[in-house]
């Protein structure tokens, strides 16, 4: 009777360590979300990634299915949520696109973790602040301008994801962009402009 006992802290652990990574999957949520076609044809479907737990994950990677009428899968694609860290209580964007899709007809899409890790701990500020950051019509599409500084020198590239809501919240359109035409590093204390289209 002794023996069935011994095991049980280990089978316990186990299965707390198998539960883990699955609480924090449930805790996270896709919102405003929406698909549409580029204009090279291609289906994409954009939207939030909401964290609501007090865990930090890292890496994080979508997947995401078109699906026809009958419920099956007619193209499928992984992307990496932007930023690639999901901070405790806060939210990321994706664009999921789904490459040479233009002559598929979705009826519907899913969307479902793929990658990523939880971390244990905060990662540390990167000493960037973005400063007067805008959006303006323009004739080639949108403008944004603002200006990034830091408060120490700064050489690693600089990700900088966008996302464009509709009037109901959802989300339109997701853009990724590297470094925003700046040459690194940044000086500390010395505010560069940015302005892209």
């Amino acid at each position: 009777m002794m023996s069935q006992w011994i095991g049980w802290p280990r089978r316990l652990t186990m299965v707390a360590m198998f539960m883990i990574p699955l609480l924090l999957v449930a805790a996270k949520c896709v919102d405003n979300e929406t698909m549409y076609q580029d204009p090279g044809g291609n289906w994409h479907v954009v939207g939030e990634i909401h964290n609501d737990t007090d865990i930090w994950g890292a890496d994080m990677e979508l997947g995401g299915d078109l699906l026809d009428a009958n419920g099956s899968v007619i193209a499928s694609t992984q992307a990496p949520l932007c930023p690639l860290e999901l901070k405790a209580h806060s939210f990321d964007g994706f664009d999921l696109e789904f490459a040479n899709s233009s002559g598929l007809h979705p009826a519907s899409y899913a969307i479902h973790m793929i990658g990523g890790h939880a971390l244990d701990h905060a990662l540390p500020s990167s000493g960037l602040s973005l400063d007067g950051f805008a959006a303006k019509r323009v004739s080639g599409g949108v403008n944004i301008s603002g200006t990034v500084a830091t408060t120490r020198t700064y050489s690693r590239s600089l990700t900088g994801c966008i996302a464009f809501y509709d009037s109901a919240g959802k989300v339109v359109r997701h853009l990724t962009v590297i470094n925003f035409g700046l040459t690194l590093p940044l000086a500390a204390g010395t505010p560069q402009p940015i302005s892209f289209t």
